[in-house]
Parts: structure tokens; sequence; C-alpha cells
């Protein structure tokens, strides 16, 4: 795997295990319930999970299908996971 998609890789890990765009979806559920702009919010849902799935997904998946899993992405989440608690 080259230095690039390797990078990518591993930050792309890291924030789906630590939920974060979960985190950012909630944030933004909670400003438009906070405006009471309701309407909004749903094309606002539905055009962030669009996002994440393009922007996010499909390269995640690409490099996933294209290089099997090593064992350092195990010890990087372990790392991340004794930093968090």
């Amino acid at each position: 795997m080259d230095i690039f998609t390797s990078m990518f890789y591993m930050s792309i890990t890291l924030l789906v295990e630590c939920q974060v765009f979960t985190f950012i979806l909630i944030g933004v559920i909670v400003r438009h319930s906070i405006k009471q702009d309701w309407r909004g919010l749903n094309k606002t849902i539905l055009s962030y999970m669009l996002a994440i799935a393009l922007v996010i997904g499909l390269p995640y998946g690409y490099i996933k299908l294209s290089h099997p899993v090593q064992g350092a992405e195990k010890k990087v989440l372990e790392e991340v996971e004794k930093w968090i608690s």
C-alpha cells in the first residue's frame, strides 16, 4: 500500500471507530432543533449521509477491498482506545 492510501485508510478507520461522523450528525440535529428548522433538517440529514457515503465510503471501501487488513491497524486502534480511556 502506498503512503497516501495508507494514511487515508488509517485516518478514516480512526474516525469511523471513534464515531466522529455520528457526533457531527448529532450536532447538526441539535442545531436544527434549536433553530426549529424542521423542514431543512430532513434535507440536511439526507445530504450529510449522501456526502459521507460518497466522500468517505467509496474510497474507504475501495482501499479496503484492494488491500487486505493488516495487523498495524489493530495496534493503532488499541492505542487510540487507550488514549481515550
